[in-house]
């Protein structure tokens, strides 16, 4: 019972942990929202070919937040740091590549099973290799962020021992997914029907709709780090630290 509820209760820490922590969650996610919303409004006007090089770049805008919010999540030297403290190096380079990489598998995998099953088959192998897959990336990806050791057989073991945990937790969050995704839709059609201007309005939905998805992004790396803490265990880099 312990191992299925390990990353349900990493998840529901996180959660707690990111509303507690509002506020440094806004100084270190502001700036790169208004980047990643001017971005995908840039998309709207370019052709596919530059589309997808901006979507690619996204990736690492992207990864500049997760790499902070890692840190900040169990290390009490980012706790101590105030302000937008993001910052463009080797660990945010390495980071954005994994995402990307397990992106372009993931859309190739998909579209691999689709060619050769029917769809409902196809459809249930790539759930299970999604699961599998993240289940893995979520011992990299701390690892990554916090400097830790690479260690891939004891990350594979680890998310092969908690796969029911974590597939207890993948069907909690799609039950969670309904709140943002109705603060979502809420907000739209308030801009639609009080927000004069369709640039007006297609800029505070994109800015809104890229708030949810770095709340939703901030709970899972709070989630992926308590979890590497807690199960793997941190090698010292700056002291660790409770969550507050």
């Amino acid at each position: 019972m312990e191992n299925l509820l390990t990353v349900p209760k990493a998840t529901l820490s996180a959660i707690a942990f990111v509303a507690r922590n509002f506020k440094p969650f806004l100084f270190r996610s502001l700036s790169i929202i208004l980047l990643a919303s001017v971005l995908e409004i840039l998309m709207g006007f370019l052709s596919t070919e530059l589309g997808y090089a901006i979507a690619a770049l996204m990736t690492f805008v992207y990864a500049i937040f997760m790499v902070s919010w890692h840190r900040y999540s169990v290390l009490s030297s980012e706790n101590a740091q105030k302000g937008f403290v993001g910052a463009f190096g080797l660990r945010e380079l390495k980071f954005g590549a994994l995402f990307l990489a397990a992106g372009v598998v993931f859309v190739l995998s998909q579209n691999a099973l689709s060619e050769a099953f029917q769809e409902g088959i196809a459809t249930l192998i790539f759930f299970v290799i999604v699961l599998l897959c993240t289940n893995l990336l979520l011992f990299f990806y701390p690892a990554i962020a916090l400097n830790q050791p690479i260690n891939a057989g004891w990350f594979l073991y680890n998310s092969l021992r908690l796969f029911f945990s974590f597939l207890f937790a993948a069907l909690m969050a799609v039950a969670l997914f309904f709140v943002p995704a109705a603060l979502t839709v809420g907000f739209g059609y308030l801009v639609l029907t009080y927000i004069p201007g369709d640039l007006s309005q297609a800029v505070l939905i994109v800015v809104f709709q890229k708030l949810i998805t770095f709340l939703t992004l901030a709970v899972a790396a709070s989630t992926a780090s308590f979890l590497y803490r807690d199960v793997i265990g941190l090698q010292e880099e700056a002291g660790a630290t409770t969550p507050q």
